[in-house]
C-alpha cells in the first residue's frame, strides 16, 4: 500500500473519531445546546435572585409572592409555558470572564429557579439582548435563545404583583353607590341592561342625561388597576381612608348557571331562583393625594393593603350626577349636511353640494399646488362636527370668561331645508384637562369646554380637504389629524379621542348608504 494512502486513511481514522467523541456527548448535559423538560402543572415555586430577587409560590389555584399579595397569573404563565419552550444550539462563551459581557453577572444578571415540590426543574440567569435571541447562562455556559424577551423573566419585584383589583363580570355589575365627602349619596342601577339613576330628582330639570357615561363610570371601576402598592400602611392619618374617605361600592348579581340573561334584574324576585349565586358586594375607598403626584391613595374593604391609583382615575371615579352629562355640542344628521362654513380669524372656508357631490366654493387662501378637493373629507369634516363633544360644561366662575359673545372660530352646518347648526368656539383656558377651549353648540345654549384639538381638527384649512391617497385619502380614511396636538393631550382624553376617530372610520363606510336611504326623508327639526 502506498505511503499516501496510508496517511489519508490514518488522517480519516483520527477524523472519524473526533467526530464520534463529539456526537457522543449528551446534549442535556448542556455541552452545545439545552432544554427544559418542565412539567407545566406542578410547577409551585419560582425564586428570583440577582438585581430582581422575588419568590413566587402557589396556594391551591392561585399565585402568591412570598409577602401573601397576590401574584399576576398570566405573567407566571407566560414565564412558565416559555421555560417549556427554551431550546438553544448557538453556544456563544463558556468563558466565565466574559458573563459580564452579557448582563449574566451576579449585578445584572437576573437567576431564575423553577421548583415542582422539592425538586429543581429548571435553572437559567437571564441577561440582555443580543442579535437574534437573549443571553441566558445554563450550567455555566452562555446560550443564545431566540423566541422570547428578557421581560418575561426579570422584573422589579412590584411587577409579578396583580394589578388588577377585582376579577368579577362588568356585566354582572346591577347597582353601584356612591358616597363622596360633602355630597349627597347617590346610586345607579342597571335597568334592561341600561345604567339609570335610582333616583332621577338628583338630576335639575332638563338635564341631558347620559346613560354611557354612567356605564363608563362603573367600567372604570369594574376594571380598576392600582398603580403602585404601598410596603406598608402610612395610615389612615396620611391617607384619608379612614371613615371620612370616598366610597364606591359596587354589587354584583352574576346570572344562575346556564342562563342566557344579559342582565340581572335591579330587583330581586319575590322567589329567587334556588341555583342563582348571592349578590356580592365591593367597596372601594378613595383618599388624599400621595405626594406631588397626586395619585390618590386607595384600599378595597376586605383586603389589608393599600396602593395608589392615577390621579386621571380618581378624578374619573368621583363623580356626582351632574357628572353624568351628555357632552355631545351638536344635534343634527349628517347625511342631511347641504353646506360646511368654517371660519377662524383670517381662515373662511365654504363647501357646498352640487349635484349630490361636495365643491370648494369659497376660500380665502388660495388653493395649494396641485390641489384637489376630496369630497369624503368633507363629509368627514361634518361628521367630526356632529360627533363633536366637550371635556365638561363650563363652571360657574368660569362663565364671565368664556368668549363666546364674540367668538374667535365657528363652523356652521347649513342642512336641507335651510336650517343650521352651529358650533362656536370662544378663548382658550387650561385646567386640570390640559389646554381647552369654551365652546357652545346647536344641542343647548350652555357653555362647554373641549380639547383644543377638537377646535384645530375642526377649523383645519384648505390643505386638510386636499384629496391624497393612503391614510388620508378615498372614502374610508380617518380625519386628518396632527399627531403633536395628540400627543399633548391629557392621556384619558386622547384615548376617548381615538376612540371616537374610530367610530368615524367605521360611520365612514355607511355614509353613501345612509345619504340614498335619507336624501326622500324630511328634513328632521333643528335645535337652535
Amino acid at each position: 500500500m502506498k505511503r499516501s494512502t496510508l496517511v489519508a486513511i490514518a488522517a480519516f481514522v483520527v477524523l472519524l473519531v473526533a467526530a464520534l467523541w463529539v456526537t457522543s456527548q449528551s446534549p442535556e448535559r448542556g455541552i452545545a445546546r439545552f432544554a427544559f423538560e418542565v412539567p407545566k402543572d406542578r410547577v409551585d415555586r419560582l425564586v428570583f435572585a440577582g438585581k430582581n430577587p422575588a419568590e413566587l409560590k402557589k396556594d391551591g389555584a392561585v399565585w402568591k409572592l412570598a409577602g401573601g399579595r397576590l401574584a399576576d397569573a398570566a405573567a407566571v404563565t407566560r414565564l412558565v409555558d416559555a421555560l417549556t419552550s427554551l431550546k438553544s444550539s448557538d453556544q456563544l462563551t463558556a468563558d466565565s470572564a466574559r458573563f459580564a459581557e452579557y448582563d449574566l453577572d451576579a449585578d445584572k444578571g437576573t437567576k431564575v429557579t423553577a421548583y415542582a415540590g422539592s425538586s429543581k426543574v429548571a435553572e437559567l440567569t437571564v441577561g440582555k439582548p443580543v442579535s437574534g435571541g437573549v443571553a441566558m447562562l445554563v450550567d455555566g455556559k452562555v446560550f443564545k435563545v431566540g423566541g422570547t424577551s428578557p421581560g418575561i423573566f426579570a422584573k422589579p419585584a412590584g411587577g409579578w404583583i396583580e394589578h388588577r383589583l377585582l376579577d368579577d363580570k362588568l356585566d354582572d355589575a346591577t347597582r353601584l353607590d356612591v358616597k363622596l365627602a360633602g355630597a349627597a349619596p347617590w346610586a345607579l342601577v342597571k335597568n334592561n341592561g341600561a345604567w339609570v339613576l335610582e333616583d332621577p330628582k338628583a338630576l335639575p330639570p332638563g338635564f341631558r342625561y347620559d346613560p354611557e357615561a354612567a356605564r363608563s363610570l362603573v367600567s372604570t371601576l369594574v376594571t380598576l388597576r392600582a398603580r403602585d402598592f404601598e410596603d406598608k400602611d402610612p395610615g389612615a392619618d396620611a391617607t384619608g381612608l379612614g371613615d371620612a374617605a370616598d366610597t364606591l361600592t359596587i354589587t354584583f348579581t352574576p346570572a344562575p348557571p346556564g342562563s342566557k340573561d344579559e342582565a340581572a334584574p335591579v330587583k330581586p324576585a319575590a322567589e329567587p331562583k334556588k341555583d342563582a349565586p348571592p349578590p356580592v358586594t365591593r367597596t372601594l375607598r378613595l383618599g388624599k393625594p400621595k405626594g406631588d403626584a397626586k395619585d390618590a391613595y386607595a384600599r378595597l374593604d376586605g383586603r389589608d393593603d393599600v396602593f395608589t391609583v392615577f390621579e386621571a382615575t380618581a378624578r374619573a371615579l368621583r363623580k356626582t350626577p351632574v357628572d353624568l352629562r351628555d357632552l355631545k355640542l351638536m344635534a343634527f344628521e349628517p347625511p342631511r349636511a347641504q353646506k360646511l362654513a368654517v371660519t377662524d380669524g383670517q381662515l373662511s372656508l365654504t363647501f357646498a353640494k352640487k349635484d349630490g357631490a361636495w365643491q370648494l366654493v369659497a376660500s380665502s387662501e388660495p388653493k395649494p399646488a396641485g390641489f384637489e378637493l376630496d369630497p369624503s373629507a368633507v363629509d368627514r369634516k361634518v361628521m367630526a362636527v356632529a360627533q363633536a363633544r366637550a371635556v365638561r360644561i363650563a363652571d360657574a366662575k368660569d362663565r364671565a370668561q368664556t368668549g363666546l359673545e364674540a367668538p374667535t372660530a365657528r363652523v356652521t352646518v347649513t342642512l336641507e331645508g335651510g336650517a343650521t347648526a352651529s358650533l362656536l368656539f370662544g378663548n382658550e383656558i387650561k385646567d386640570g384637562q390640559g389646554e381647552v377651549v369654551f365652546a357652545r353648540g346647536s344641542v343647548d345654549a350652555e357653555p362647554y369646554l373641549v380639547s383644543k384639538w377638537i377646535k384645530q381638527n375642526l377649523t383645519s384649512g384648505l390643505a386638510s380637504f386636499k384629496k391624497s391617497e393612503g391614510w388620508n385619502g378615498g372614502g374610508g380614511g380617518m380625519p386628518n389629524i396632527d399627531p403633536k396636538a395628540l400627543s399633548s393631550l391629557p392621556p384619558d382624553v386622547r384615548e376617548s379621542l381615538m376612540k371616537q376617530l374610530a367610530q368615524k372610520q367605521r360611520e365612514q363606510q355607511m355614509l353613501k348608504q345612509i345619504e340614498a336611504q335619507a336624501g326622500k326623508a324630511p328634513a328632521a327639526p333643528v335645535k337652535k
